[in-house]
């Protein structure tokens, strides 16, 4: 039996996973949403396919990318329950159904907002309930992309999520866990829906096909409101930006000095499986 393992970056917008098999690394993210397939239901779209269908505590859901493609009712929600009750376990189902029959998974690594870790047992019940004999870690967002720029000893990594806007302070190299910050609706999703009143789903759609007039609003913008958010935490401090919103932070727009991570949407999965 072949072993494997996944990292997991459960996001409000996306769910990003670094697969580990055989000494390769796949890296790939789903949209946050979910369908309930209801027994009897007349659809506008296509029906969907029985492989993609995940069956959890005796109903039948679409998770992610397979729940866009029907017309059924997508449920999204910005709550810990949704993220961690319902998300979770569906998105972990679909990759178990997903598995090689000559594949085990062995390991489970979560990279988890510094403000839910409070809720770890709630987190792990969540991924025991679908893969019980699997190890499981929790590690905070951020630190994979400190791994990737290098592990630099002090400073900030700045967490910039479409919703949230995690602050990870390193000092001599040791993790400042007592000094995190979060700040929940602070991301980019968020300050949008703010300035238009627009549907965050369709905020998230526009982000994700480059639409240049939300690239630009957010472009001149939100860096300004960014560091208005984060300016009492960071003075003096080195950042090191990474996440989806870090895209959207052009070149010497913070009065801080700062680098972007390689690669930031999936920099914490990527950094985090080289641990595991």
């Amino acid at each position: 039996m072949q072993e494997v393992k996944v990292v997991i970056d459960p996001g409000y917008s996306s769910f990003k996973f670094a697969f580990a098999s055989q000494g390769n690394l796949q890296t790939w993210k789903e949209p946050t949403l979910v369908s309930l397939i209801f027994e009897f239901q007349s659809m506008d779209g296509v029906e969907p396919d029985d492989s993609a269908v995940v069956e959890w505590q005796g109903k039948r859901f679409l998770a992610g990318n397979d729940a866009v493609s029907t017309g059924l009712r997508i449920f999204q929600k910005d709550s810990f329950e949704f993220l961690y009750k319902q998300a979770l376990p569906l998105f972990l189902k679909k990759l178990q159904k997903q598995l090689k029959p000559d594949e085990k998974l062995v390991s489970v690594a979560l990279c988890v907002s510094p403000a839910d870790f409070f809720k770890k047992e709630e987190i792990l019940s969540s991924v025991k309930e679908v893969f019980p004999e699997a190890q499981i870690r929790l590690f905070p967002q951020g630190l994979g992309a400190w791994i990737l720029a290098g592990m630099v000893p002090d400073c900030v990594v700045v967490d910039i999520g479409y919703n949230t806007v995690d602050l990870l302070p390193f000092c001599s190299g040791k993790f400042q866990k007592e000094k995190c910050k979060s700040f929940k609706g602070a991301g980019v999703v968020n300050f949008l829906k703010n300035l238009s009143y627009d549907d965050p789903h369709n905020l998230v759609s526009l982000l994700e096909k480059g639409d240049e007039k939300i690239k630009r609003v957010l472009q001149e913008n939100y860096p300004v409101y960014l560091a208005s958010v984060i300016q009492p935490f960071v003075s003096g401090s080195k950042l090191i930006l990474t996440g989806g919103g870090s895209l959207f932070i052009p070149k010497k727009s913070l009065p801080f000095k700062y680098t972007v991570v390689k690669n930031p949407v999936f920099a914490n999965v990527q950094g985090v499986a080289s641990l595991i």
